[in-house]
């Protein structure tokens, strides 16, 4: 899973907050929590991993950097390279779906079903000739080519040189983020969270253990009146008993134990990301 962006909300009240925040006390080797601020929208998770990722901008810069570096590689080998500029999810709309449902206005029209980001969408077609393939590096024809002064296609094609110039492969992930959160999840103030939403829901009708069994039920093709009410009423659940402030301050705080346990390798990614922002702009100026 992804992560992180700046936290745009502002605090609710403070009386709300003490009321209804954390999930008790936390084992010893349980990393510590200042405050369980309560969240009711998606704008307002924020983690720190999100810091070593590329902002929505910065991406976005960087993916315009490497489509104009491909296609002047291409042209060294006689090709119009038609591949779009692409466009990834925002780190927002990562973290967005990260506990589930939690848009309760969402969730009155469409229930469980995630809003579908624009990266998510299907953008224009793209038919690239067998000769474009080959000069890109996604087909195995590109071994004969020869640009105008004699020199073969690099290794990869030209979406490695691209890559390259701009800064080469990310280093890896000091930490398995996913490993990460499922520790966060077997929090005791996670878990005890839980069952506070799950005695919320029981009180409503329903028998759920977790918040995921809804959120990831196969409901029926087309939205159905139970799956809204379901919905509404799990969001309603989720604010009266801060599940959602509570799991992300426990997980930010796993988060923050495993950057203080590798600060260089972290520091090592969050140079990475600036060099290749860097990168990206001087490969724009004056395109």
């Amino acid at each position: 899973m992804p992560a992180i962006r700046t936290l745009h909300a502002a605090l609710l009240a403070a009386a709300f907050a003490v009321a209804s925040c954390g999930g008790g006390d936390s084992d010893a080797s349980e990393p510590p929590v200042d405050s369980f601020t309560p969240v009711t929208s998606s704008d307002q998770i924020a983690l720190p991993f999100d810091a070593y990722l590329l902002t929505a901008e910065q991406d976005q810069l960087n993916l315009k950097a490497n489509n104009l570096l491909v296609r002047r590689c291409g042209e060294r080998f006689g090709v119009e390279v038609t591949m779009p500029v692409g466009l990834n999810p925002t780190p927002n709309e990562l973290n967005a779906r990260r506990y589930g449902i939690i848009d309760g206005k969402r969730a009155q029209s469409y229930g469980y079903r995630p809003e579908q980001s624009p990266a998510e969408v299907d953008g224009p077609e793209w038919n690239p000739s067998e000769r474009e393939m080959a000069v890109l590096g996604m087909s195995d024809d590109g071994s004969a080519l020869r640009d105008s002064n004699g020199e073969p296609l690099p290794e990869g094609g030209c979406i490695a040189e691209a890559d390259e110039a701009l800064g080469g492969s990310e280093p890896p992930a000091p930490v398995d983020v996913v490993d990460v959160f499922k520790s966060a999840e077997g929090d005791s103030r996670i878990q005890a969270a839980w069952k506070r939403w799950s005695a919320c829901m029981k009180d409503s009708g329903y028998d759920y253990a977790s918040p995921w069994e809804p959120n990831n039920a196969k409901w029926p093709a087309e939205v159905t009146p139970k799956e809204i009410q379901t919905a509404v009423d799990d969001v309603e659940c989720r604010s009266s008993t801060n599940l959602v402030g509570t799991w992300m301050a426990v997980e930010a705080a796993y988060q923050r134990e495993a950057i203080e346990k590798d600060p260089e390798a972290f520091a090592t990614m969050k140079d990475w990301h600036d060099n290749r922002v860097r990168a990206a702009a001087d490969a724009l100026k004056g395109s």
